[in-house]
């Protein structure tokens, strides 16, 4: 069972880390060239601020995805590390949703809304893990009304996860 899914939430400290470690790749080049002084802050502030684009960029696209076997799972994330939770060292999943409403400008534009599905697992020695996903439900009054939404819950990429986990762990 392999899944890909969309983290959700923002790192600012991890923006400003891409950015710093993007400078230098930058910047080497100024050194290497024969620039006039005026010119090198120029050109100086300008990579810098490109880094700073590319590191917004990179540390937005949290693309994340998990993979399951019999045995166990691996959450892995782009430009972060992998973890592996084996199912025999679980001791609790609880998985659950949210309605997610951003702001947008001071007229509406740029405001959506949707849901954030979160699974947490909490192993024997007391660790938890903590994921993340938007999920590709675009909420609806209608959906909610009739109950239909539940359903569409039940069919999330953790709640599968989490069945999947149930139904293979060894006791």
């Amino acid at each position: 069972m392999t899944e890909s899914y969309r983290s959700y939430g923002q790192r600012p400290v991890m923006t400003l880390a891409y950015a710093v470690l993007f400078m230098p790749f930058l910047a080497v080049p100024l050194f290497v060239s024969s620039v006039g002084p005026g010119k090198f802050v120029i050109i100086f502030i300008s990579l810098y601020l490109i880094a700073v684009l590319i590191g917004l960029r990179i540390s937005r696209s949290k693309d994340g995805s998990f993979t399951a076997d019999k045995t166990s799972v691996t959450f892995s994330q782009l430009l972060g590390k992998s973890v592996t939770i084996y199912f025999s060292d679980i001791d609790t999943i609880d998985v659950y949703n949210r309605r997610v409403r951003t702001r947008g400008n001071h007229r509406g534009v740029g405001r959506r809304s949707f849901y954030v599905e979160t699974i947490i697992i909490t192993t024997l020695d007391g660790e938890e893990y903590k994921f993340e996903g938007e999920m590709d439900i675009i909420p609806s009054s209608t959906l909610e009304a009739t109950g239909m939404m539940d359903k569409m819950f039940e069919m999330g990429r953790f709640r599968i996860l989490k069945k999947h986990i149930e139904a293979n762990e060894i006791y």
